[in-house]
């Protein structure tokens, strides 16, 4: 299990699951869930009224998911000891999962998240 993986879960992963949970980002969540939803076909008073479902605790699923190089499960308890960090969560509702894959891949998958955050860092200033 790579280092990098317990530490993005640590430092990254878990304060934005954190954040989250405790509706510091609720106004934006619900506003891209309502948009969601209306391009699903639905209008804007139904939308609203199952996007605002988004803020009850009791509904919420968190998932994190790493690629990996190496698994076992005293290597996956160890990745995600700290999930139950966040308070008031229920253990079904804290979901962790691995993917194994060849070192060579790993690296490809890094390089690859990195775009990924940098791209999300981007919409920050938007």
């Amino acid at each position: 299990m790579h280092r990098r993986s317990s530490k993005l879960f640590l430092g990254k992963v878990l304060p934005e699951f954190a954040r989250r949970h405790n509706n510091e980002r609720s106004a934006e969540i619900i506003s891209a869930a309502v948009a969601l939803i209306q391009n699903a076909g639905l209008d804007e008073v139904s939308a609203t009224e199952f996007a605002a479902a988004v803020t009850d605790q009791s509904l919420r699923y968190y998932r994190a998911s790493f690629a990996v190089d190496v698994d076992s499960e005293a290597e996956r308890k160890k990745l995600f000891a700290d999930y139950n960090r966040i308070a008031n969560i229920k253990a079904e509702q804290r979901i962790g999962a691995t993917l194994v894959v060849p070192p060579k891949m790993r690296n490809w998958f890094d390089a690859l998240a990195n775009e990924a955050l940098a791209y999300l860092a981007s919409l920050d200033g938007v």
